[in-house]
Order: C-alpha cells, then structure tokens, then sequence
C-alpha cells in the first residue's frame, strides 16, 4: 500500500490487517491503535461508558502475523470515549488498561511498531 497517512492517528480507517478483539467469544470489533496506556478498537456496536471488559486481542491467526512472540493478548479495558468513525455504520472506541501486567509490555510494543509500519 502506497498511500502516506498525513493525518493523526485518530483519523485511521484503513487497516491493512485486522486484529480481532473478543470478550469470551463474541468479536467485538478490530485493533486501530495500542500504546502502554490503552487502546482504540472499531466496532460496529457503541459500548456503554466506564463499561469494564476483559478481552483478548487475537494475533495468531494468519501466518502475516508469525512476527508477534504470542498468539493473543488478554487485557482488562475501560470503555473511556466513542465517536463515529468516517464509515457511518462503524465506532471508534477508546479504552484504558486495566490491571495491565508489566510482562504484557514487550507484546504492546511488538503489536504497536506492526501497526505503524503497516501506515
């Protein structure tokens, strides 16, 4: 993909790859952005405010994603804000970690350096 993003990193809406988020089984949305503090997921459905969920980002399940040192990544979020994403039936949602153990560290930092080269 040629296309140069000028814009921030809240303006995304193109995802070369998904990275599926899920609560027990249900997909909830896909991976925008992660840094050690949280994340922002598209979804398609709004989520409650101040809604506490434990999720697990899905990184094994195409050989594209052979570079990660895990299959998945298990995390307890906070729902903190929402707004519309440019595609009128999607939201963004931004969430803050919880409870976030320092061993998960490492994998955010894999997953954040995948998503910036794939810009």
């Amino acid at each position: 993909m040629d296309r140069k993003f000028s814009h921030s990193r809240d303006d995304r809406n193109t995802f070369v790859f998904n990275l599926d988020i899920f609560e027990n089984d249900e997909l909830l949305g896909q991976l925008g952005d992660i840094s050690e503090n949280g994340l922002m997921m598209i979804a398609e459905k709004p989520f409650q405010y101040n809604k506490f969920k434990k999720v697990r980002i899905a990184l094994g399940e195409s050989e594209n994603f052979e570079r990660f040192s895990q299959d998945f990544l298990d995390v307890d979020i906070e729902v903190r804000w929402m707004k519309p994403d440019q595609n009128p039936r999607l939201q963004r949602i931004g969430c803050r970690f919880l409870n976030l153990n320092a061993e998960n560290l490492p994998l955010i930092m894999e997953i954040q350096n995948f998503l910036n080269l794939n810009e």
